[in-house]
């Protein structure tokens, strides 16, 4: 899922590093096919040398036909590898390639053996033709493999982005204390800032990791009770307090939604709850602002 937070709407496009990484392959093994080729259009250049011997002839064009039919099939590939191509650079936000870039140098031969076989009879003609359509097909494939290459690394940094985005509630239960500079402490009855939200709910249920990240305090404190800290990258930060048991030690790595504790009421607390912090760059910030109400765990 990408979030743009210039746009009201959520996008979501299901990506899997496995296809990403396939999708490079497949460019990459067309690329090493159209370079296999290369040896079959050599030993078919040379073949007016064997054409002495009876059939040499014959045999040449069936190399030819042969030849053909790979070409063909591999400019349908080519095809289906240029239209994805095109949608993975969507989903990177990366602009469409330019026609005359995708063209890699599209036209006819030019260069002096090339033009020989032009000016030859029926089969010389096929062989530039097929020659020229190869080189066309091996351009056209590095420039596909370094597209997707290149549209890979911008969404698997977004991907990873989004695995560090703190997009859901920590627990099952109700909002009864929001974040604010200046709340009124339920027990000490004094004005101070609260960096974060309270959510009510029954002891001993789950709390849960928001986000991705490593956990980097797992421990008590007199006012935080049993309290959990996730780094999750990019600067965010997110704390869990008031749990009545935690299940998970400093250094461990969790995923979005991998239970980190039960909900209790250690600390300074009136009742079983989870006070949820998130911060941001070094400052807190309102967790509200990150949660996407339809987004469930991965």
């Amino acid at each position: 899922m990408f979030v743009s937070r210039g746009h009201d709407e959520v996008r979501t496009v299901v990506v899997t590093r496995g296809g990403l990484a396939a999708l490079a392959a497949v460019a990459g093994v067309v690329l090493l096919f159209a370079s296999a080729l290369v040896f079959t259009v050599v030993r078919a250049r040379v073949a007016p040398e064997i054409m002495a011997p009876a059939g040499a002839g014959a045999q040449l064009v069936a190399e030819l036909n042969a030849l053909e039919g790979k070409l063909a099939t591999l400019d349908g590939q080519m095809s289906v590898l240029l239209k994805r191509n095109e949608e993975l650079r969507i989903m990177a936000d990366l602009p469409k390639i330019p026609v005359e870039v995708a063209a890699v140098g599209v036209g006819g031969p030019g260069h002096e053996e090339t033009a020989g076989l032009l000016a030859g009879g029926p089969v010389e003609r096929r062989l530039a033709a097929a020659e020229s359509d190869l080189d066309v097909l091996l351009r056209r494939s590095g420039l596909v493999a370094s597209s997707m290459r290149h549209a890979e690394q911008i969404i698997r940094g977004k991907t990873d982005r989004w695995g560090a985005t703190p997009s859901i509630l920590p627990t099952d239960g109700f909002l009864s204390s929001p974040f604010s500079f200046a709340r009124k402490h339920p027990l000490l009855g004094t004005f101070r800032p609260h960096y974060g939200v309270d959510i009510s709910a029954r002891a001993g249920n789950k709390v849960l990791a928001t986000a991705d990240g490593r956990v980097t305090v797992a421990g008590w404190s007199s006012g935080s009770g049993n309290h959990v800290e996730i780094d999750h990258g990019y600067g965010i930060r997110t704390l869990y307090s008031h749990n009545a048991k935690l299940l998970v030690r400093t250094g461990e790595l969790v995923r979005r939604g991998e239970p980190i504790g039960l909900v209790g009421s250690t600390g300074v607390s009136v009742g079983p709850h989870v006070h949820y912090e998130v911060h941001e760059q070094g400052q807190p910030v309102d967790p509200m602002k990150f949660i996407f109400p339809d987004v469930a765990a991965d």
